[in-house]
């Protein structure tokens, strides 16, 4: 991934507000959103794409759950990690 591949990532959390959605689109901001460092800023910007995965009617069932799968899996680690 380069520097400029994740400074944009911030520009597609909010064009999940509009109709310009598909999967490669979540899943750019998916990798956006891992390479955050845990945080406020971080849960926050996870919350937005739950909950946009979960209404948006143009992507199917089988790859929101893998992009939530993906998100929980990145979440579990980084929590084992500080439990060490």
């Amino acid at each position: 991934m380069t520097f400029g591949y994740l400074d944009n990532g911030y520009r597609y959390i909010w064009n999940l507000n509009n109709n310009l959605r598909n999967y490669s689109l979540y899943i750019r901001t998916m990798y956006y959103i891992k390479s955050l460092e845990m945080g406020n800023r971080k849960m926050f910007l996870m919350e937005k794409m739950f909950k946009s995965i979960k209404h948006d009617k143009l992507i199917i069932e089988h790859r929101k759950q893998d992009i939530i799968e993906k998100l929980y899996r990145d979440l579990e680690f980084k929590n084992n990690i500080t439990a060490i």
